[in-house]
């Protein structure tokens, strides 16, 4: 299986370039930019609004991952807060 990646890598180097090249044109300025957007204000924030709203709409697995791996900076959001 590595041989077949290898001889594909081989075929198709200059499609991988332009490849690379489009998606850093694309992206690059995502990486140095300082703009968030309004939902992700809203979602480092931990404010209450959007978890609620994602508990409304069913995805309680967005609610309950956000405040775990959120919980280590101070942004502890109990049930009844939300809902």
């Amino acid at each position: 299986m590595l041989q077949d990646v290898n001889v594909f890598v081989k075929i198709h180097k200059k499609e991988e370039i332009l490849n690379s090249i489009i998606v850093c044109i694309r992206y690059i300025h995502m990486a140095f930019s300082m703009n968030m957007g309004i939902d992700t204000e809203v979602m480092i924030t931990g404010d209450a609004r959007i978890l609620r709203q994602w508990v409304e709409l069913g995805r309680q697995g967005l609610f309950f991952s956000t405040c775990y791996f959120s919980s280590g900076m101070g942004v502890i959001v109990k049930l009844s807060e939300v809902g």
